[in-house]
């Protein structure tokens, strides 16, 4: 410990030697008849000199010295240029232009506002027709040329096709009901349904021969048939007697059946609006609505919802999703409002139908939710 402290003292005494014989050095070159000298040259060359800023003109000014000088220094080495080619400008002499300066190629001159005033105004444009292409007189455009030779301006004679007489077009005949040697004749045909107007062609005494439309073949039907369409429309191991069509479609209106039992309603309503088909009969297996009384078929009838276009009061056709009930061959029949339906035939139902399936005492009315 002790040892560490006297290497350390002794370093510092050295370091404050360095230093003091470094500040005496100093002091004898500052002493020394040559740095004197140094001196009082510098004193004296600070003396005779101006002092900075001092009536300098400021930057602006000195900046548009700097452009004039080099603008007159720009137009002298142009003088000399075209002295030297002669008073003209060549910019596109024998040299390859690859070869050329970029200094030989500067733009034309601009033109001083005196000369622009000086300048006379331009001509006006021409206002109204140019001259006629067969007169060539100005005036009048070639349709409506007076002096025109007859056909044109050149060419054979222009005949018209209504009357057969030269000397003017169709556009202009003065007799357009004289049959003539032109070529056919086109009229307008009014069918007498709502004022639209057909074009047809031939003469007024031709009799118009209607083609004969070649009939649409009935298309080909890749849809399931026979015992394999049975095995797909299987439900529960019971073979389904009704099959929906290409039109099913899930009704947007919230549709639903009443049950009723004289003036009693048995039970809550039907929510018949989130499928697209209901099946009603005894087989509880595949029914959507049992019917219970015997003599119900075990697939009675199906309730199908329907993509249909039907006519509206304004004589538009209206596509909608309408709801219809078809009898599936059942024994003792489907009633609506009393009317008993052919079976396999879709009918339309109405808000507020009753219908009855069988014999049964039991109503269903039909009523949409507002």
């Amino acid at each position: 410990m002790g040892r560490s402290r006297s290497r350390s003292k002794g370093r510092d005494e050295r370091r404050s030697e360095r230093r003091r014989s470094r500040d005496r050095r100093r002091d004898e070159r500052r002493r020394s008849p040559d740095d004197t000298r140094r001196r009082e040259e510098r004193d004296r060359r600070r003396s005779r000199s101006p002092r900075p800023n001092v009536d300098r003109p400021p930057q602006r000014e000195r900046s548009r010295e700097r452009r004039d000088r080099s603008r007159e220094r720009r137009d002298r080495s142009r003088e000399r240029r075209d002295d030297r080619r002669g008073g003209y400008r060549d910019d596109h002499g024998g040299a390859p232009r690859d070869e050329r300066q970029r200094h030989d190629r500067r733009s034309p001159e601009r033109e001083s506002r005196l000369e622009r005033e000086q300048r006379p105004a331009p001509a006006p444009e021409r206002q109204g027709p140019g001259p006629c292409f067969k007169c060539g007189e100005q005036g009048h455009m070639g349709r409506d040329c007076a002096n025109a030779p007859p056909g044109g301006a050149s060419g054979p004679p222009r005949t018209c096709y209504k009357c057969g007489q030269e000397g003017h077009i169709a556009r202009d005949c003065p007799n357009p009901e004289v049959p003539g040697a032109g070529g056919p004749r086109r009229r307008r045909r009014d069918d007498g349904g709502g004022g639209e107007e057909n074009m047809a062609w031939g003469k007024p005494g031709e009799q118009e021969e209607e083609e004969e439309l070649p009939e649409k073949e009935p298309e080909p039907e890749f849809g399931l048939s026979g015992a394999l369409a049975a095995e797909t429309n299987r439900v529960n191991g019971v073979v389904l007697l009704h099959q929906e069509p290409p039109e099913a479609r899930k009704p947007t209106a919230r549709w639903r059946l009443y049950v009723f039992k004289g003036e009693q309603q048995l039970e809550e309503p039907l929510h018949i609006h989130r499928m697209s088909a209901y099946l009603f009969g005894r087989e509880r297996r595949i029914a959507d609505i049992p019917t219970d009384h015997p003599s119900c078929s075990k697939q009675h009838a199906v309730l199908q919802y329907r993509l249909t276009e039907k006519e509206g009061a304004d004589g538009m056709m209206k596509a909608a999703v309408r709801p219809y009930m078809m009898d599936l061959g059942s024994t003792n029949g489907t009633f609506i409002n009393g009317d008993r339906l052919e079976a396999e035939q879709y009918y339309e139902l109405l808000e507020k139908d009753v219908i009855k399936f069988g014999n049964s005492s039991r109503e269903y009315v039909l009523l949409k939710e507002k």
